[in-house]
């Protein structure tokens, strides 16, 4: 096995256990987007417990070597004001975007003196 194969396939194996998450609010909405190439997206379970989202899924095993993709992720949200009735997620080019609409009633502006 030459040197670069080994690399790579040590960076295969170190990526079931550093998968990347990114949260942001966008027009009252929170989104969380998770970096998830290669799963089956059939295979993806999303859940919210609380202010938890739970992630769980799969991949097959690819060519060449690399490892089948498995994550068992935990989000804290940071928001606690989510209607989880209008919440949506979709798997596109290997990211997992989560919407998760916010419940804007409760803001109120504060006036700088």
């Amino acid at each position: 096995m030459y040197l670069s194969e080994y690399l790579i396939n040590q960076l295969d194996r170190n990526y079931e256990t550093s998968s990347r998450a990114c949260s942001y609010i966008d027009n009252d909405k929170l989104i969380v987007e998770f970096y998830a190439p290669g799963l089956n997206k059939d295979s993806v379970d999303l859940e919210i417990i609380d202010n938890r989202l739970l992630l769980k899924g799969e991949g097959k095993k690819k060519d060449k070597g690399f490892n089948a993709i498995n994550l068992d992720k935990e989000y804290i949200l940071p928001e606690k004001n989510i209607k989880l009735s209008k919440a949506s997620a979709k798997y596109d080019a290997g990211i997992i975007t989560v919407t998760l609409p916010l419940d804007t009633s409760k803001r109120s502006k504060i006036k700088l003196n």
